[in-house]
């Protein structure tokens, strides 16, 4: 009996120590950012430019996209965005690049979610 009992606690310790996480979508995180700040999280989105920020030179119809331009990763889901703080996007206002992440690929980043100045983020560190 006392072999059962003892087997049965080592198990419960066990299952407490394994890590039972999942992604998070963004819509869920911006809709329940009070259990989440300050925390770390997995949130799996669509990779997208948040803040998108571009010179305003005149641009030839031979060079539609001459203005160079900067943002930053973002997370998408339906419309709704969560910017990747720690990863900058540049190019011009007809496309960018993010590094290693892909425009309008899948992924899933763990990072803090922080709020600065009324705006969330997820604090990603490589």
């Amino acid at each position: 009996m006392w072999r059962l009992v003892t087997l049965f606690l080592i198990l419960v310790l066990v299952a407490g120590c394994v890590s039972t996480e999942q992604s998070l979508s963004v819509s869920s995180v911006l809709n329940n950012t009070e259990n989440y700040l300050d925390k770390e999280i997995s949130v799996k989105g669509v990779a997208s430019v948040y803040g998108l920020r571009c010179t305003k030179m005149f641009c030839s119809e031979d060079n539609p996209c001459c203005n160079d331009c900067g943002g930053s990763l973002a997370l998408e889901e339906s419309g709704e965005k969560l910017p990747i703080d720690g990863v900058s996007c540049k190019g011009n206002e007809c496309e960018q690049d993010c590094g290693s992440f892909e425009i309008g690929k899948e992924y899933t980043i763990t990072g803090f979610l922080k709020q600065e100045e009324g705006e969330f983020s997820l604090k990603y560190e490589k």
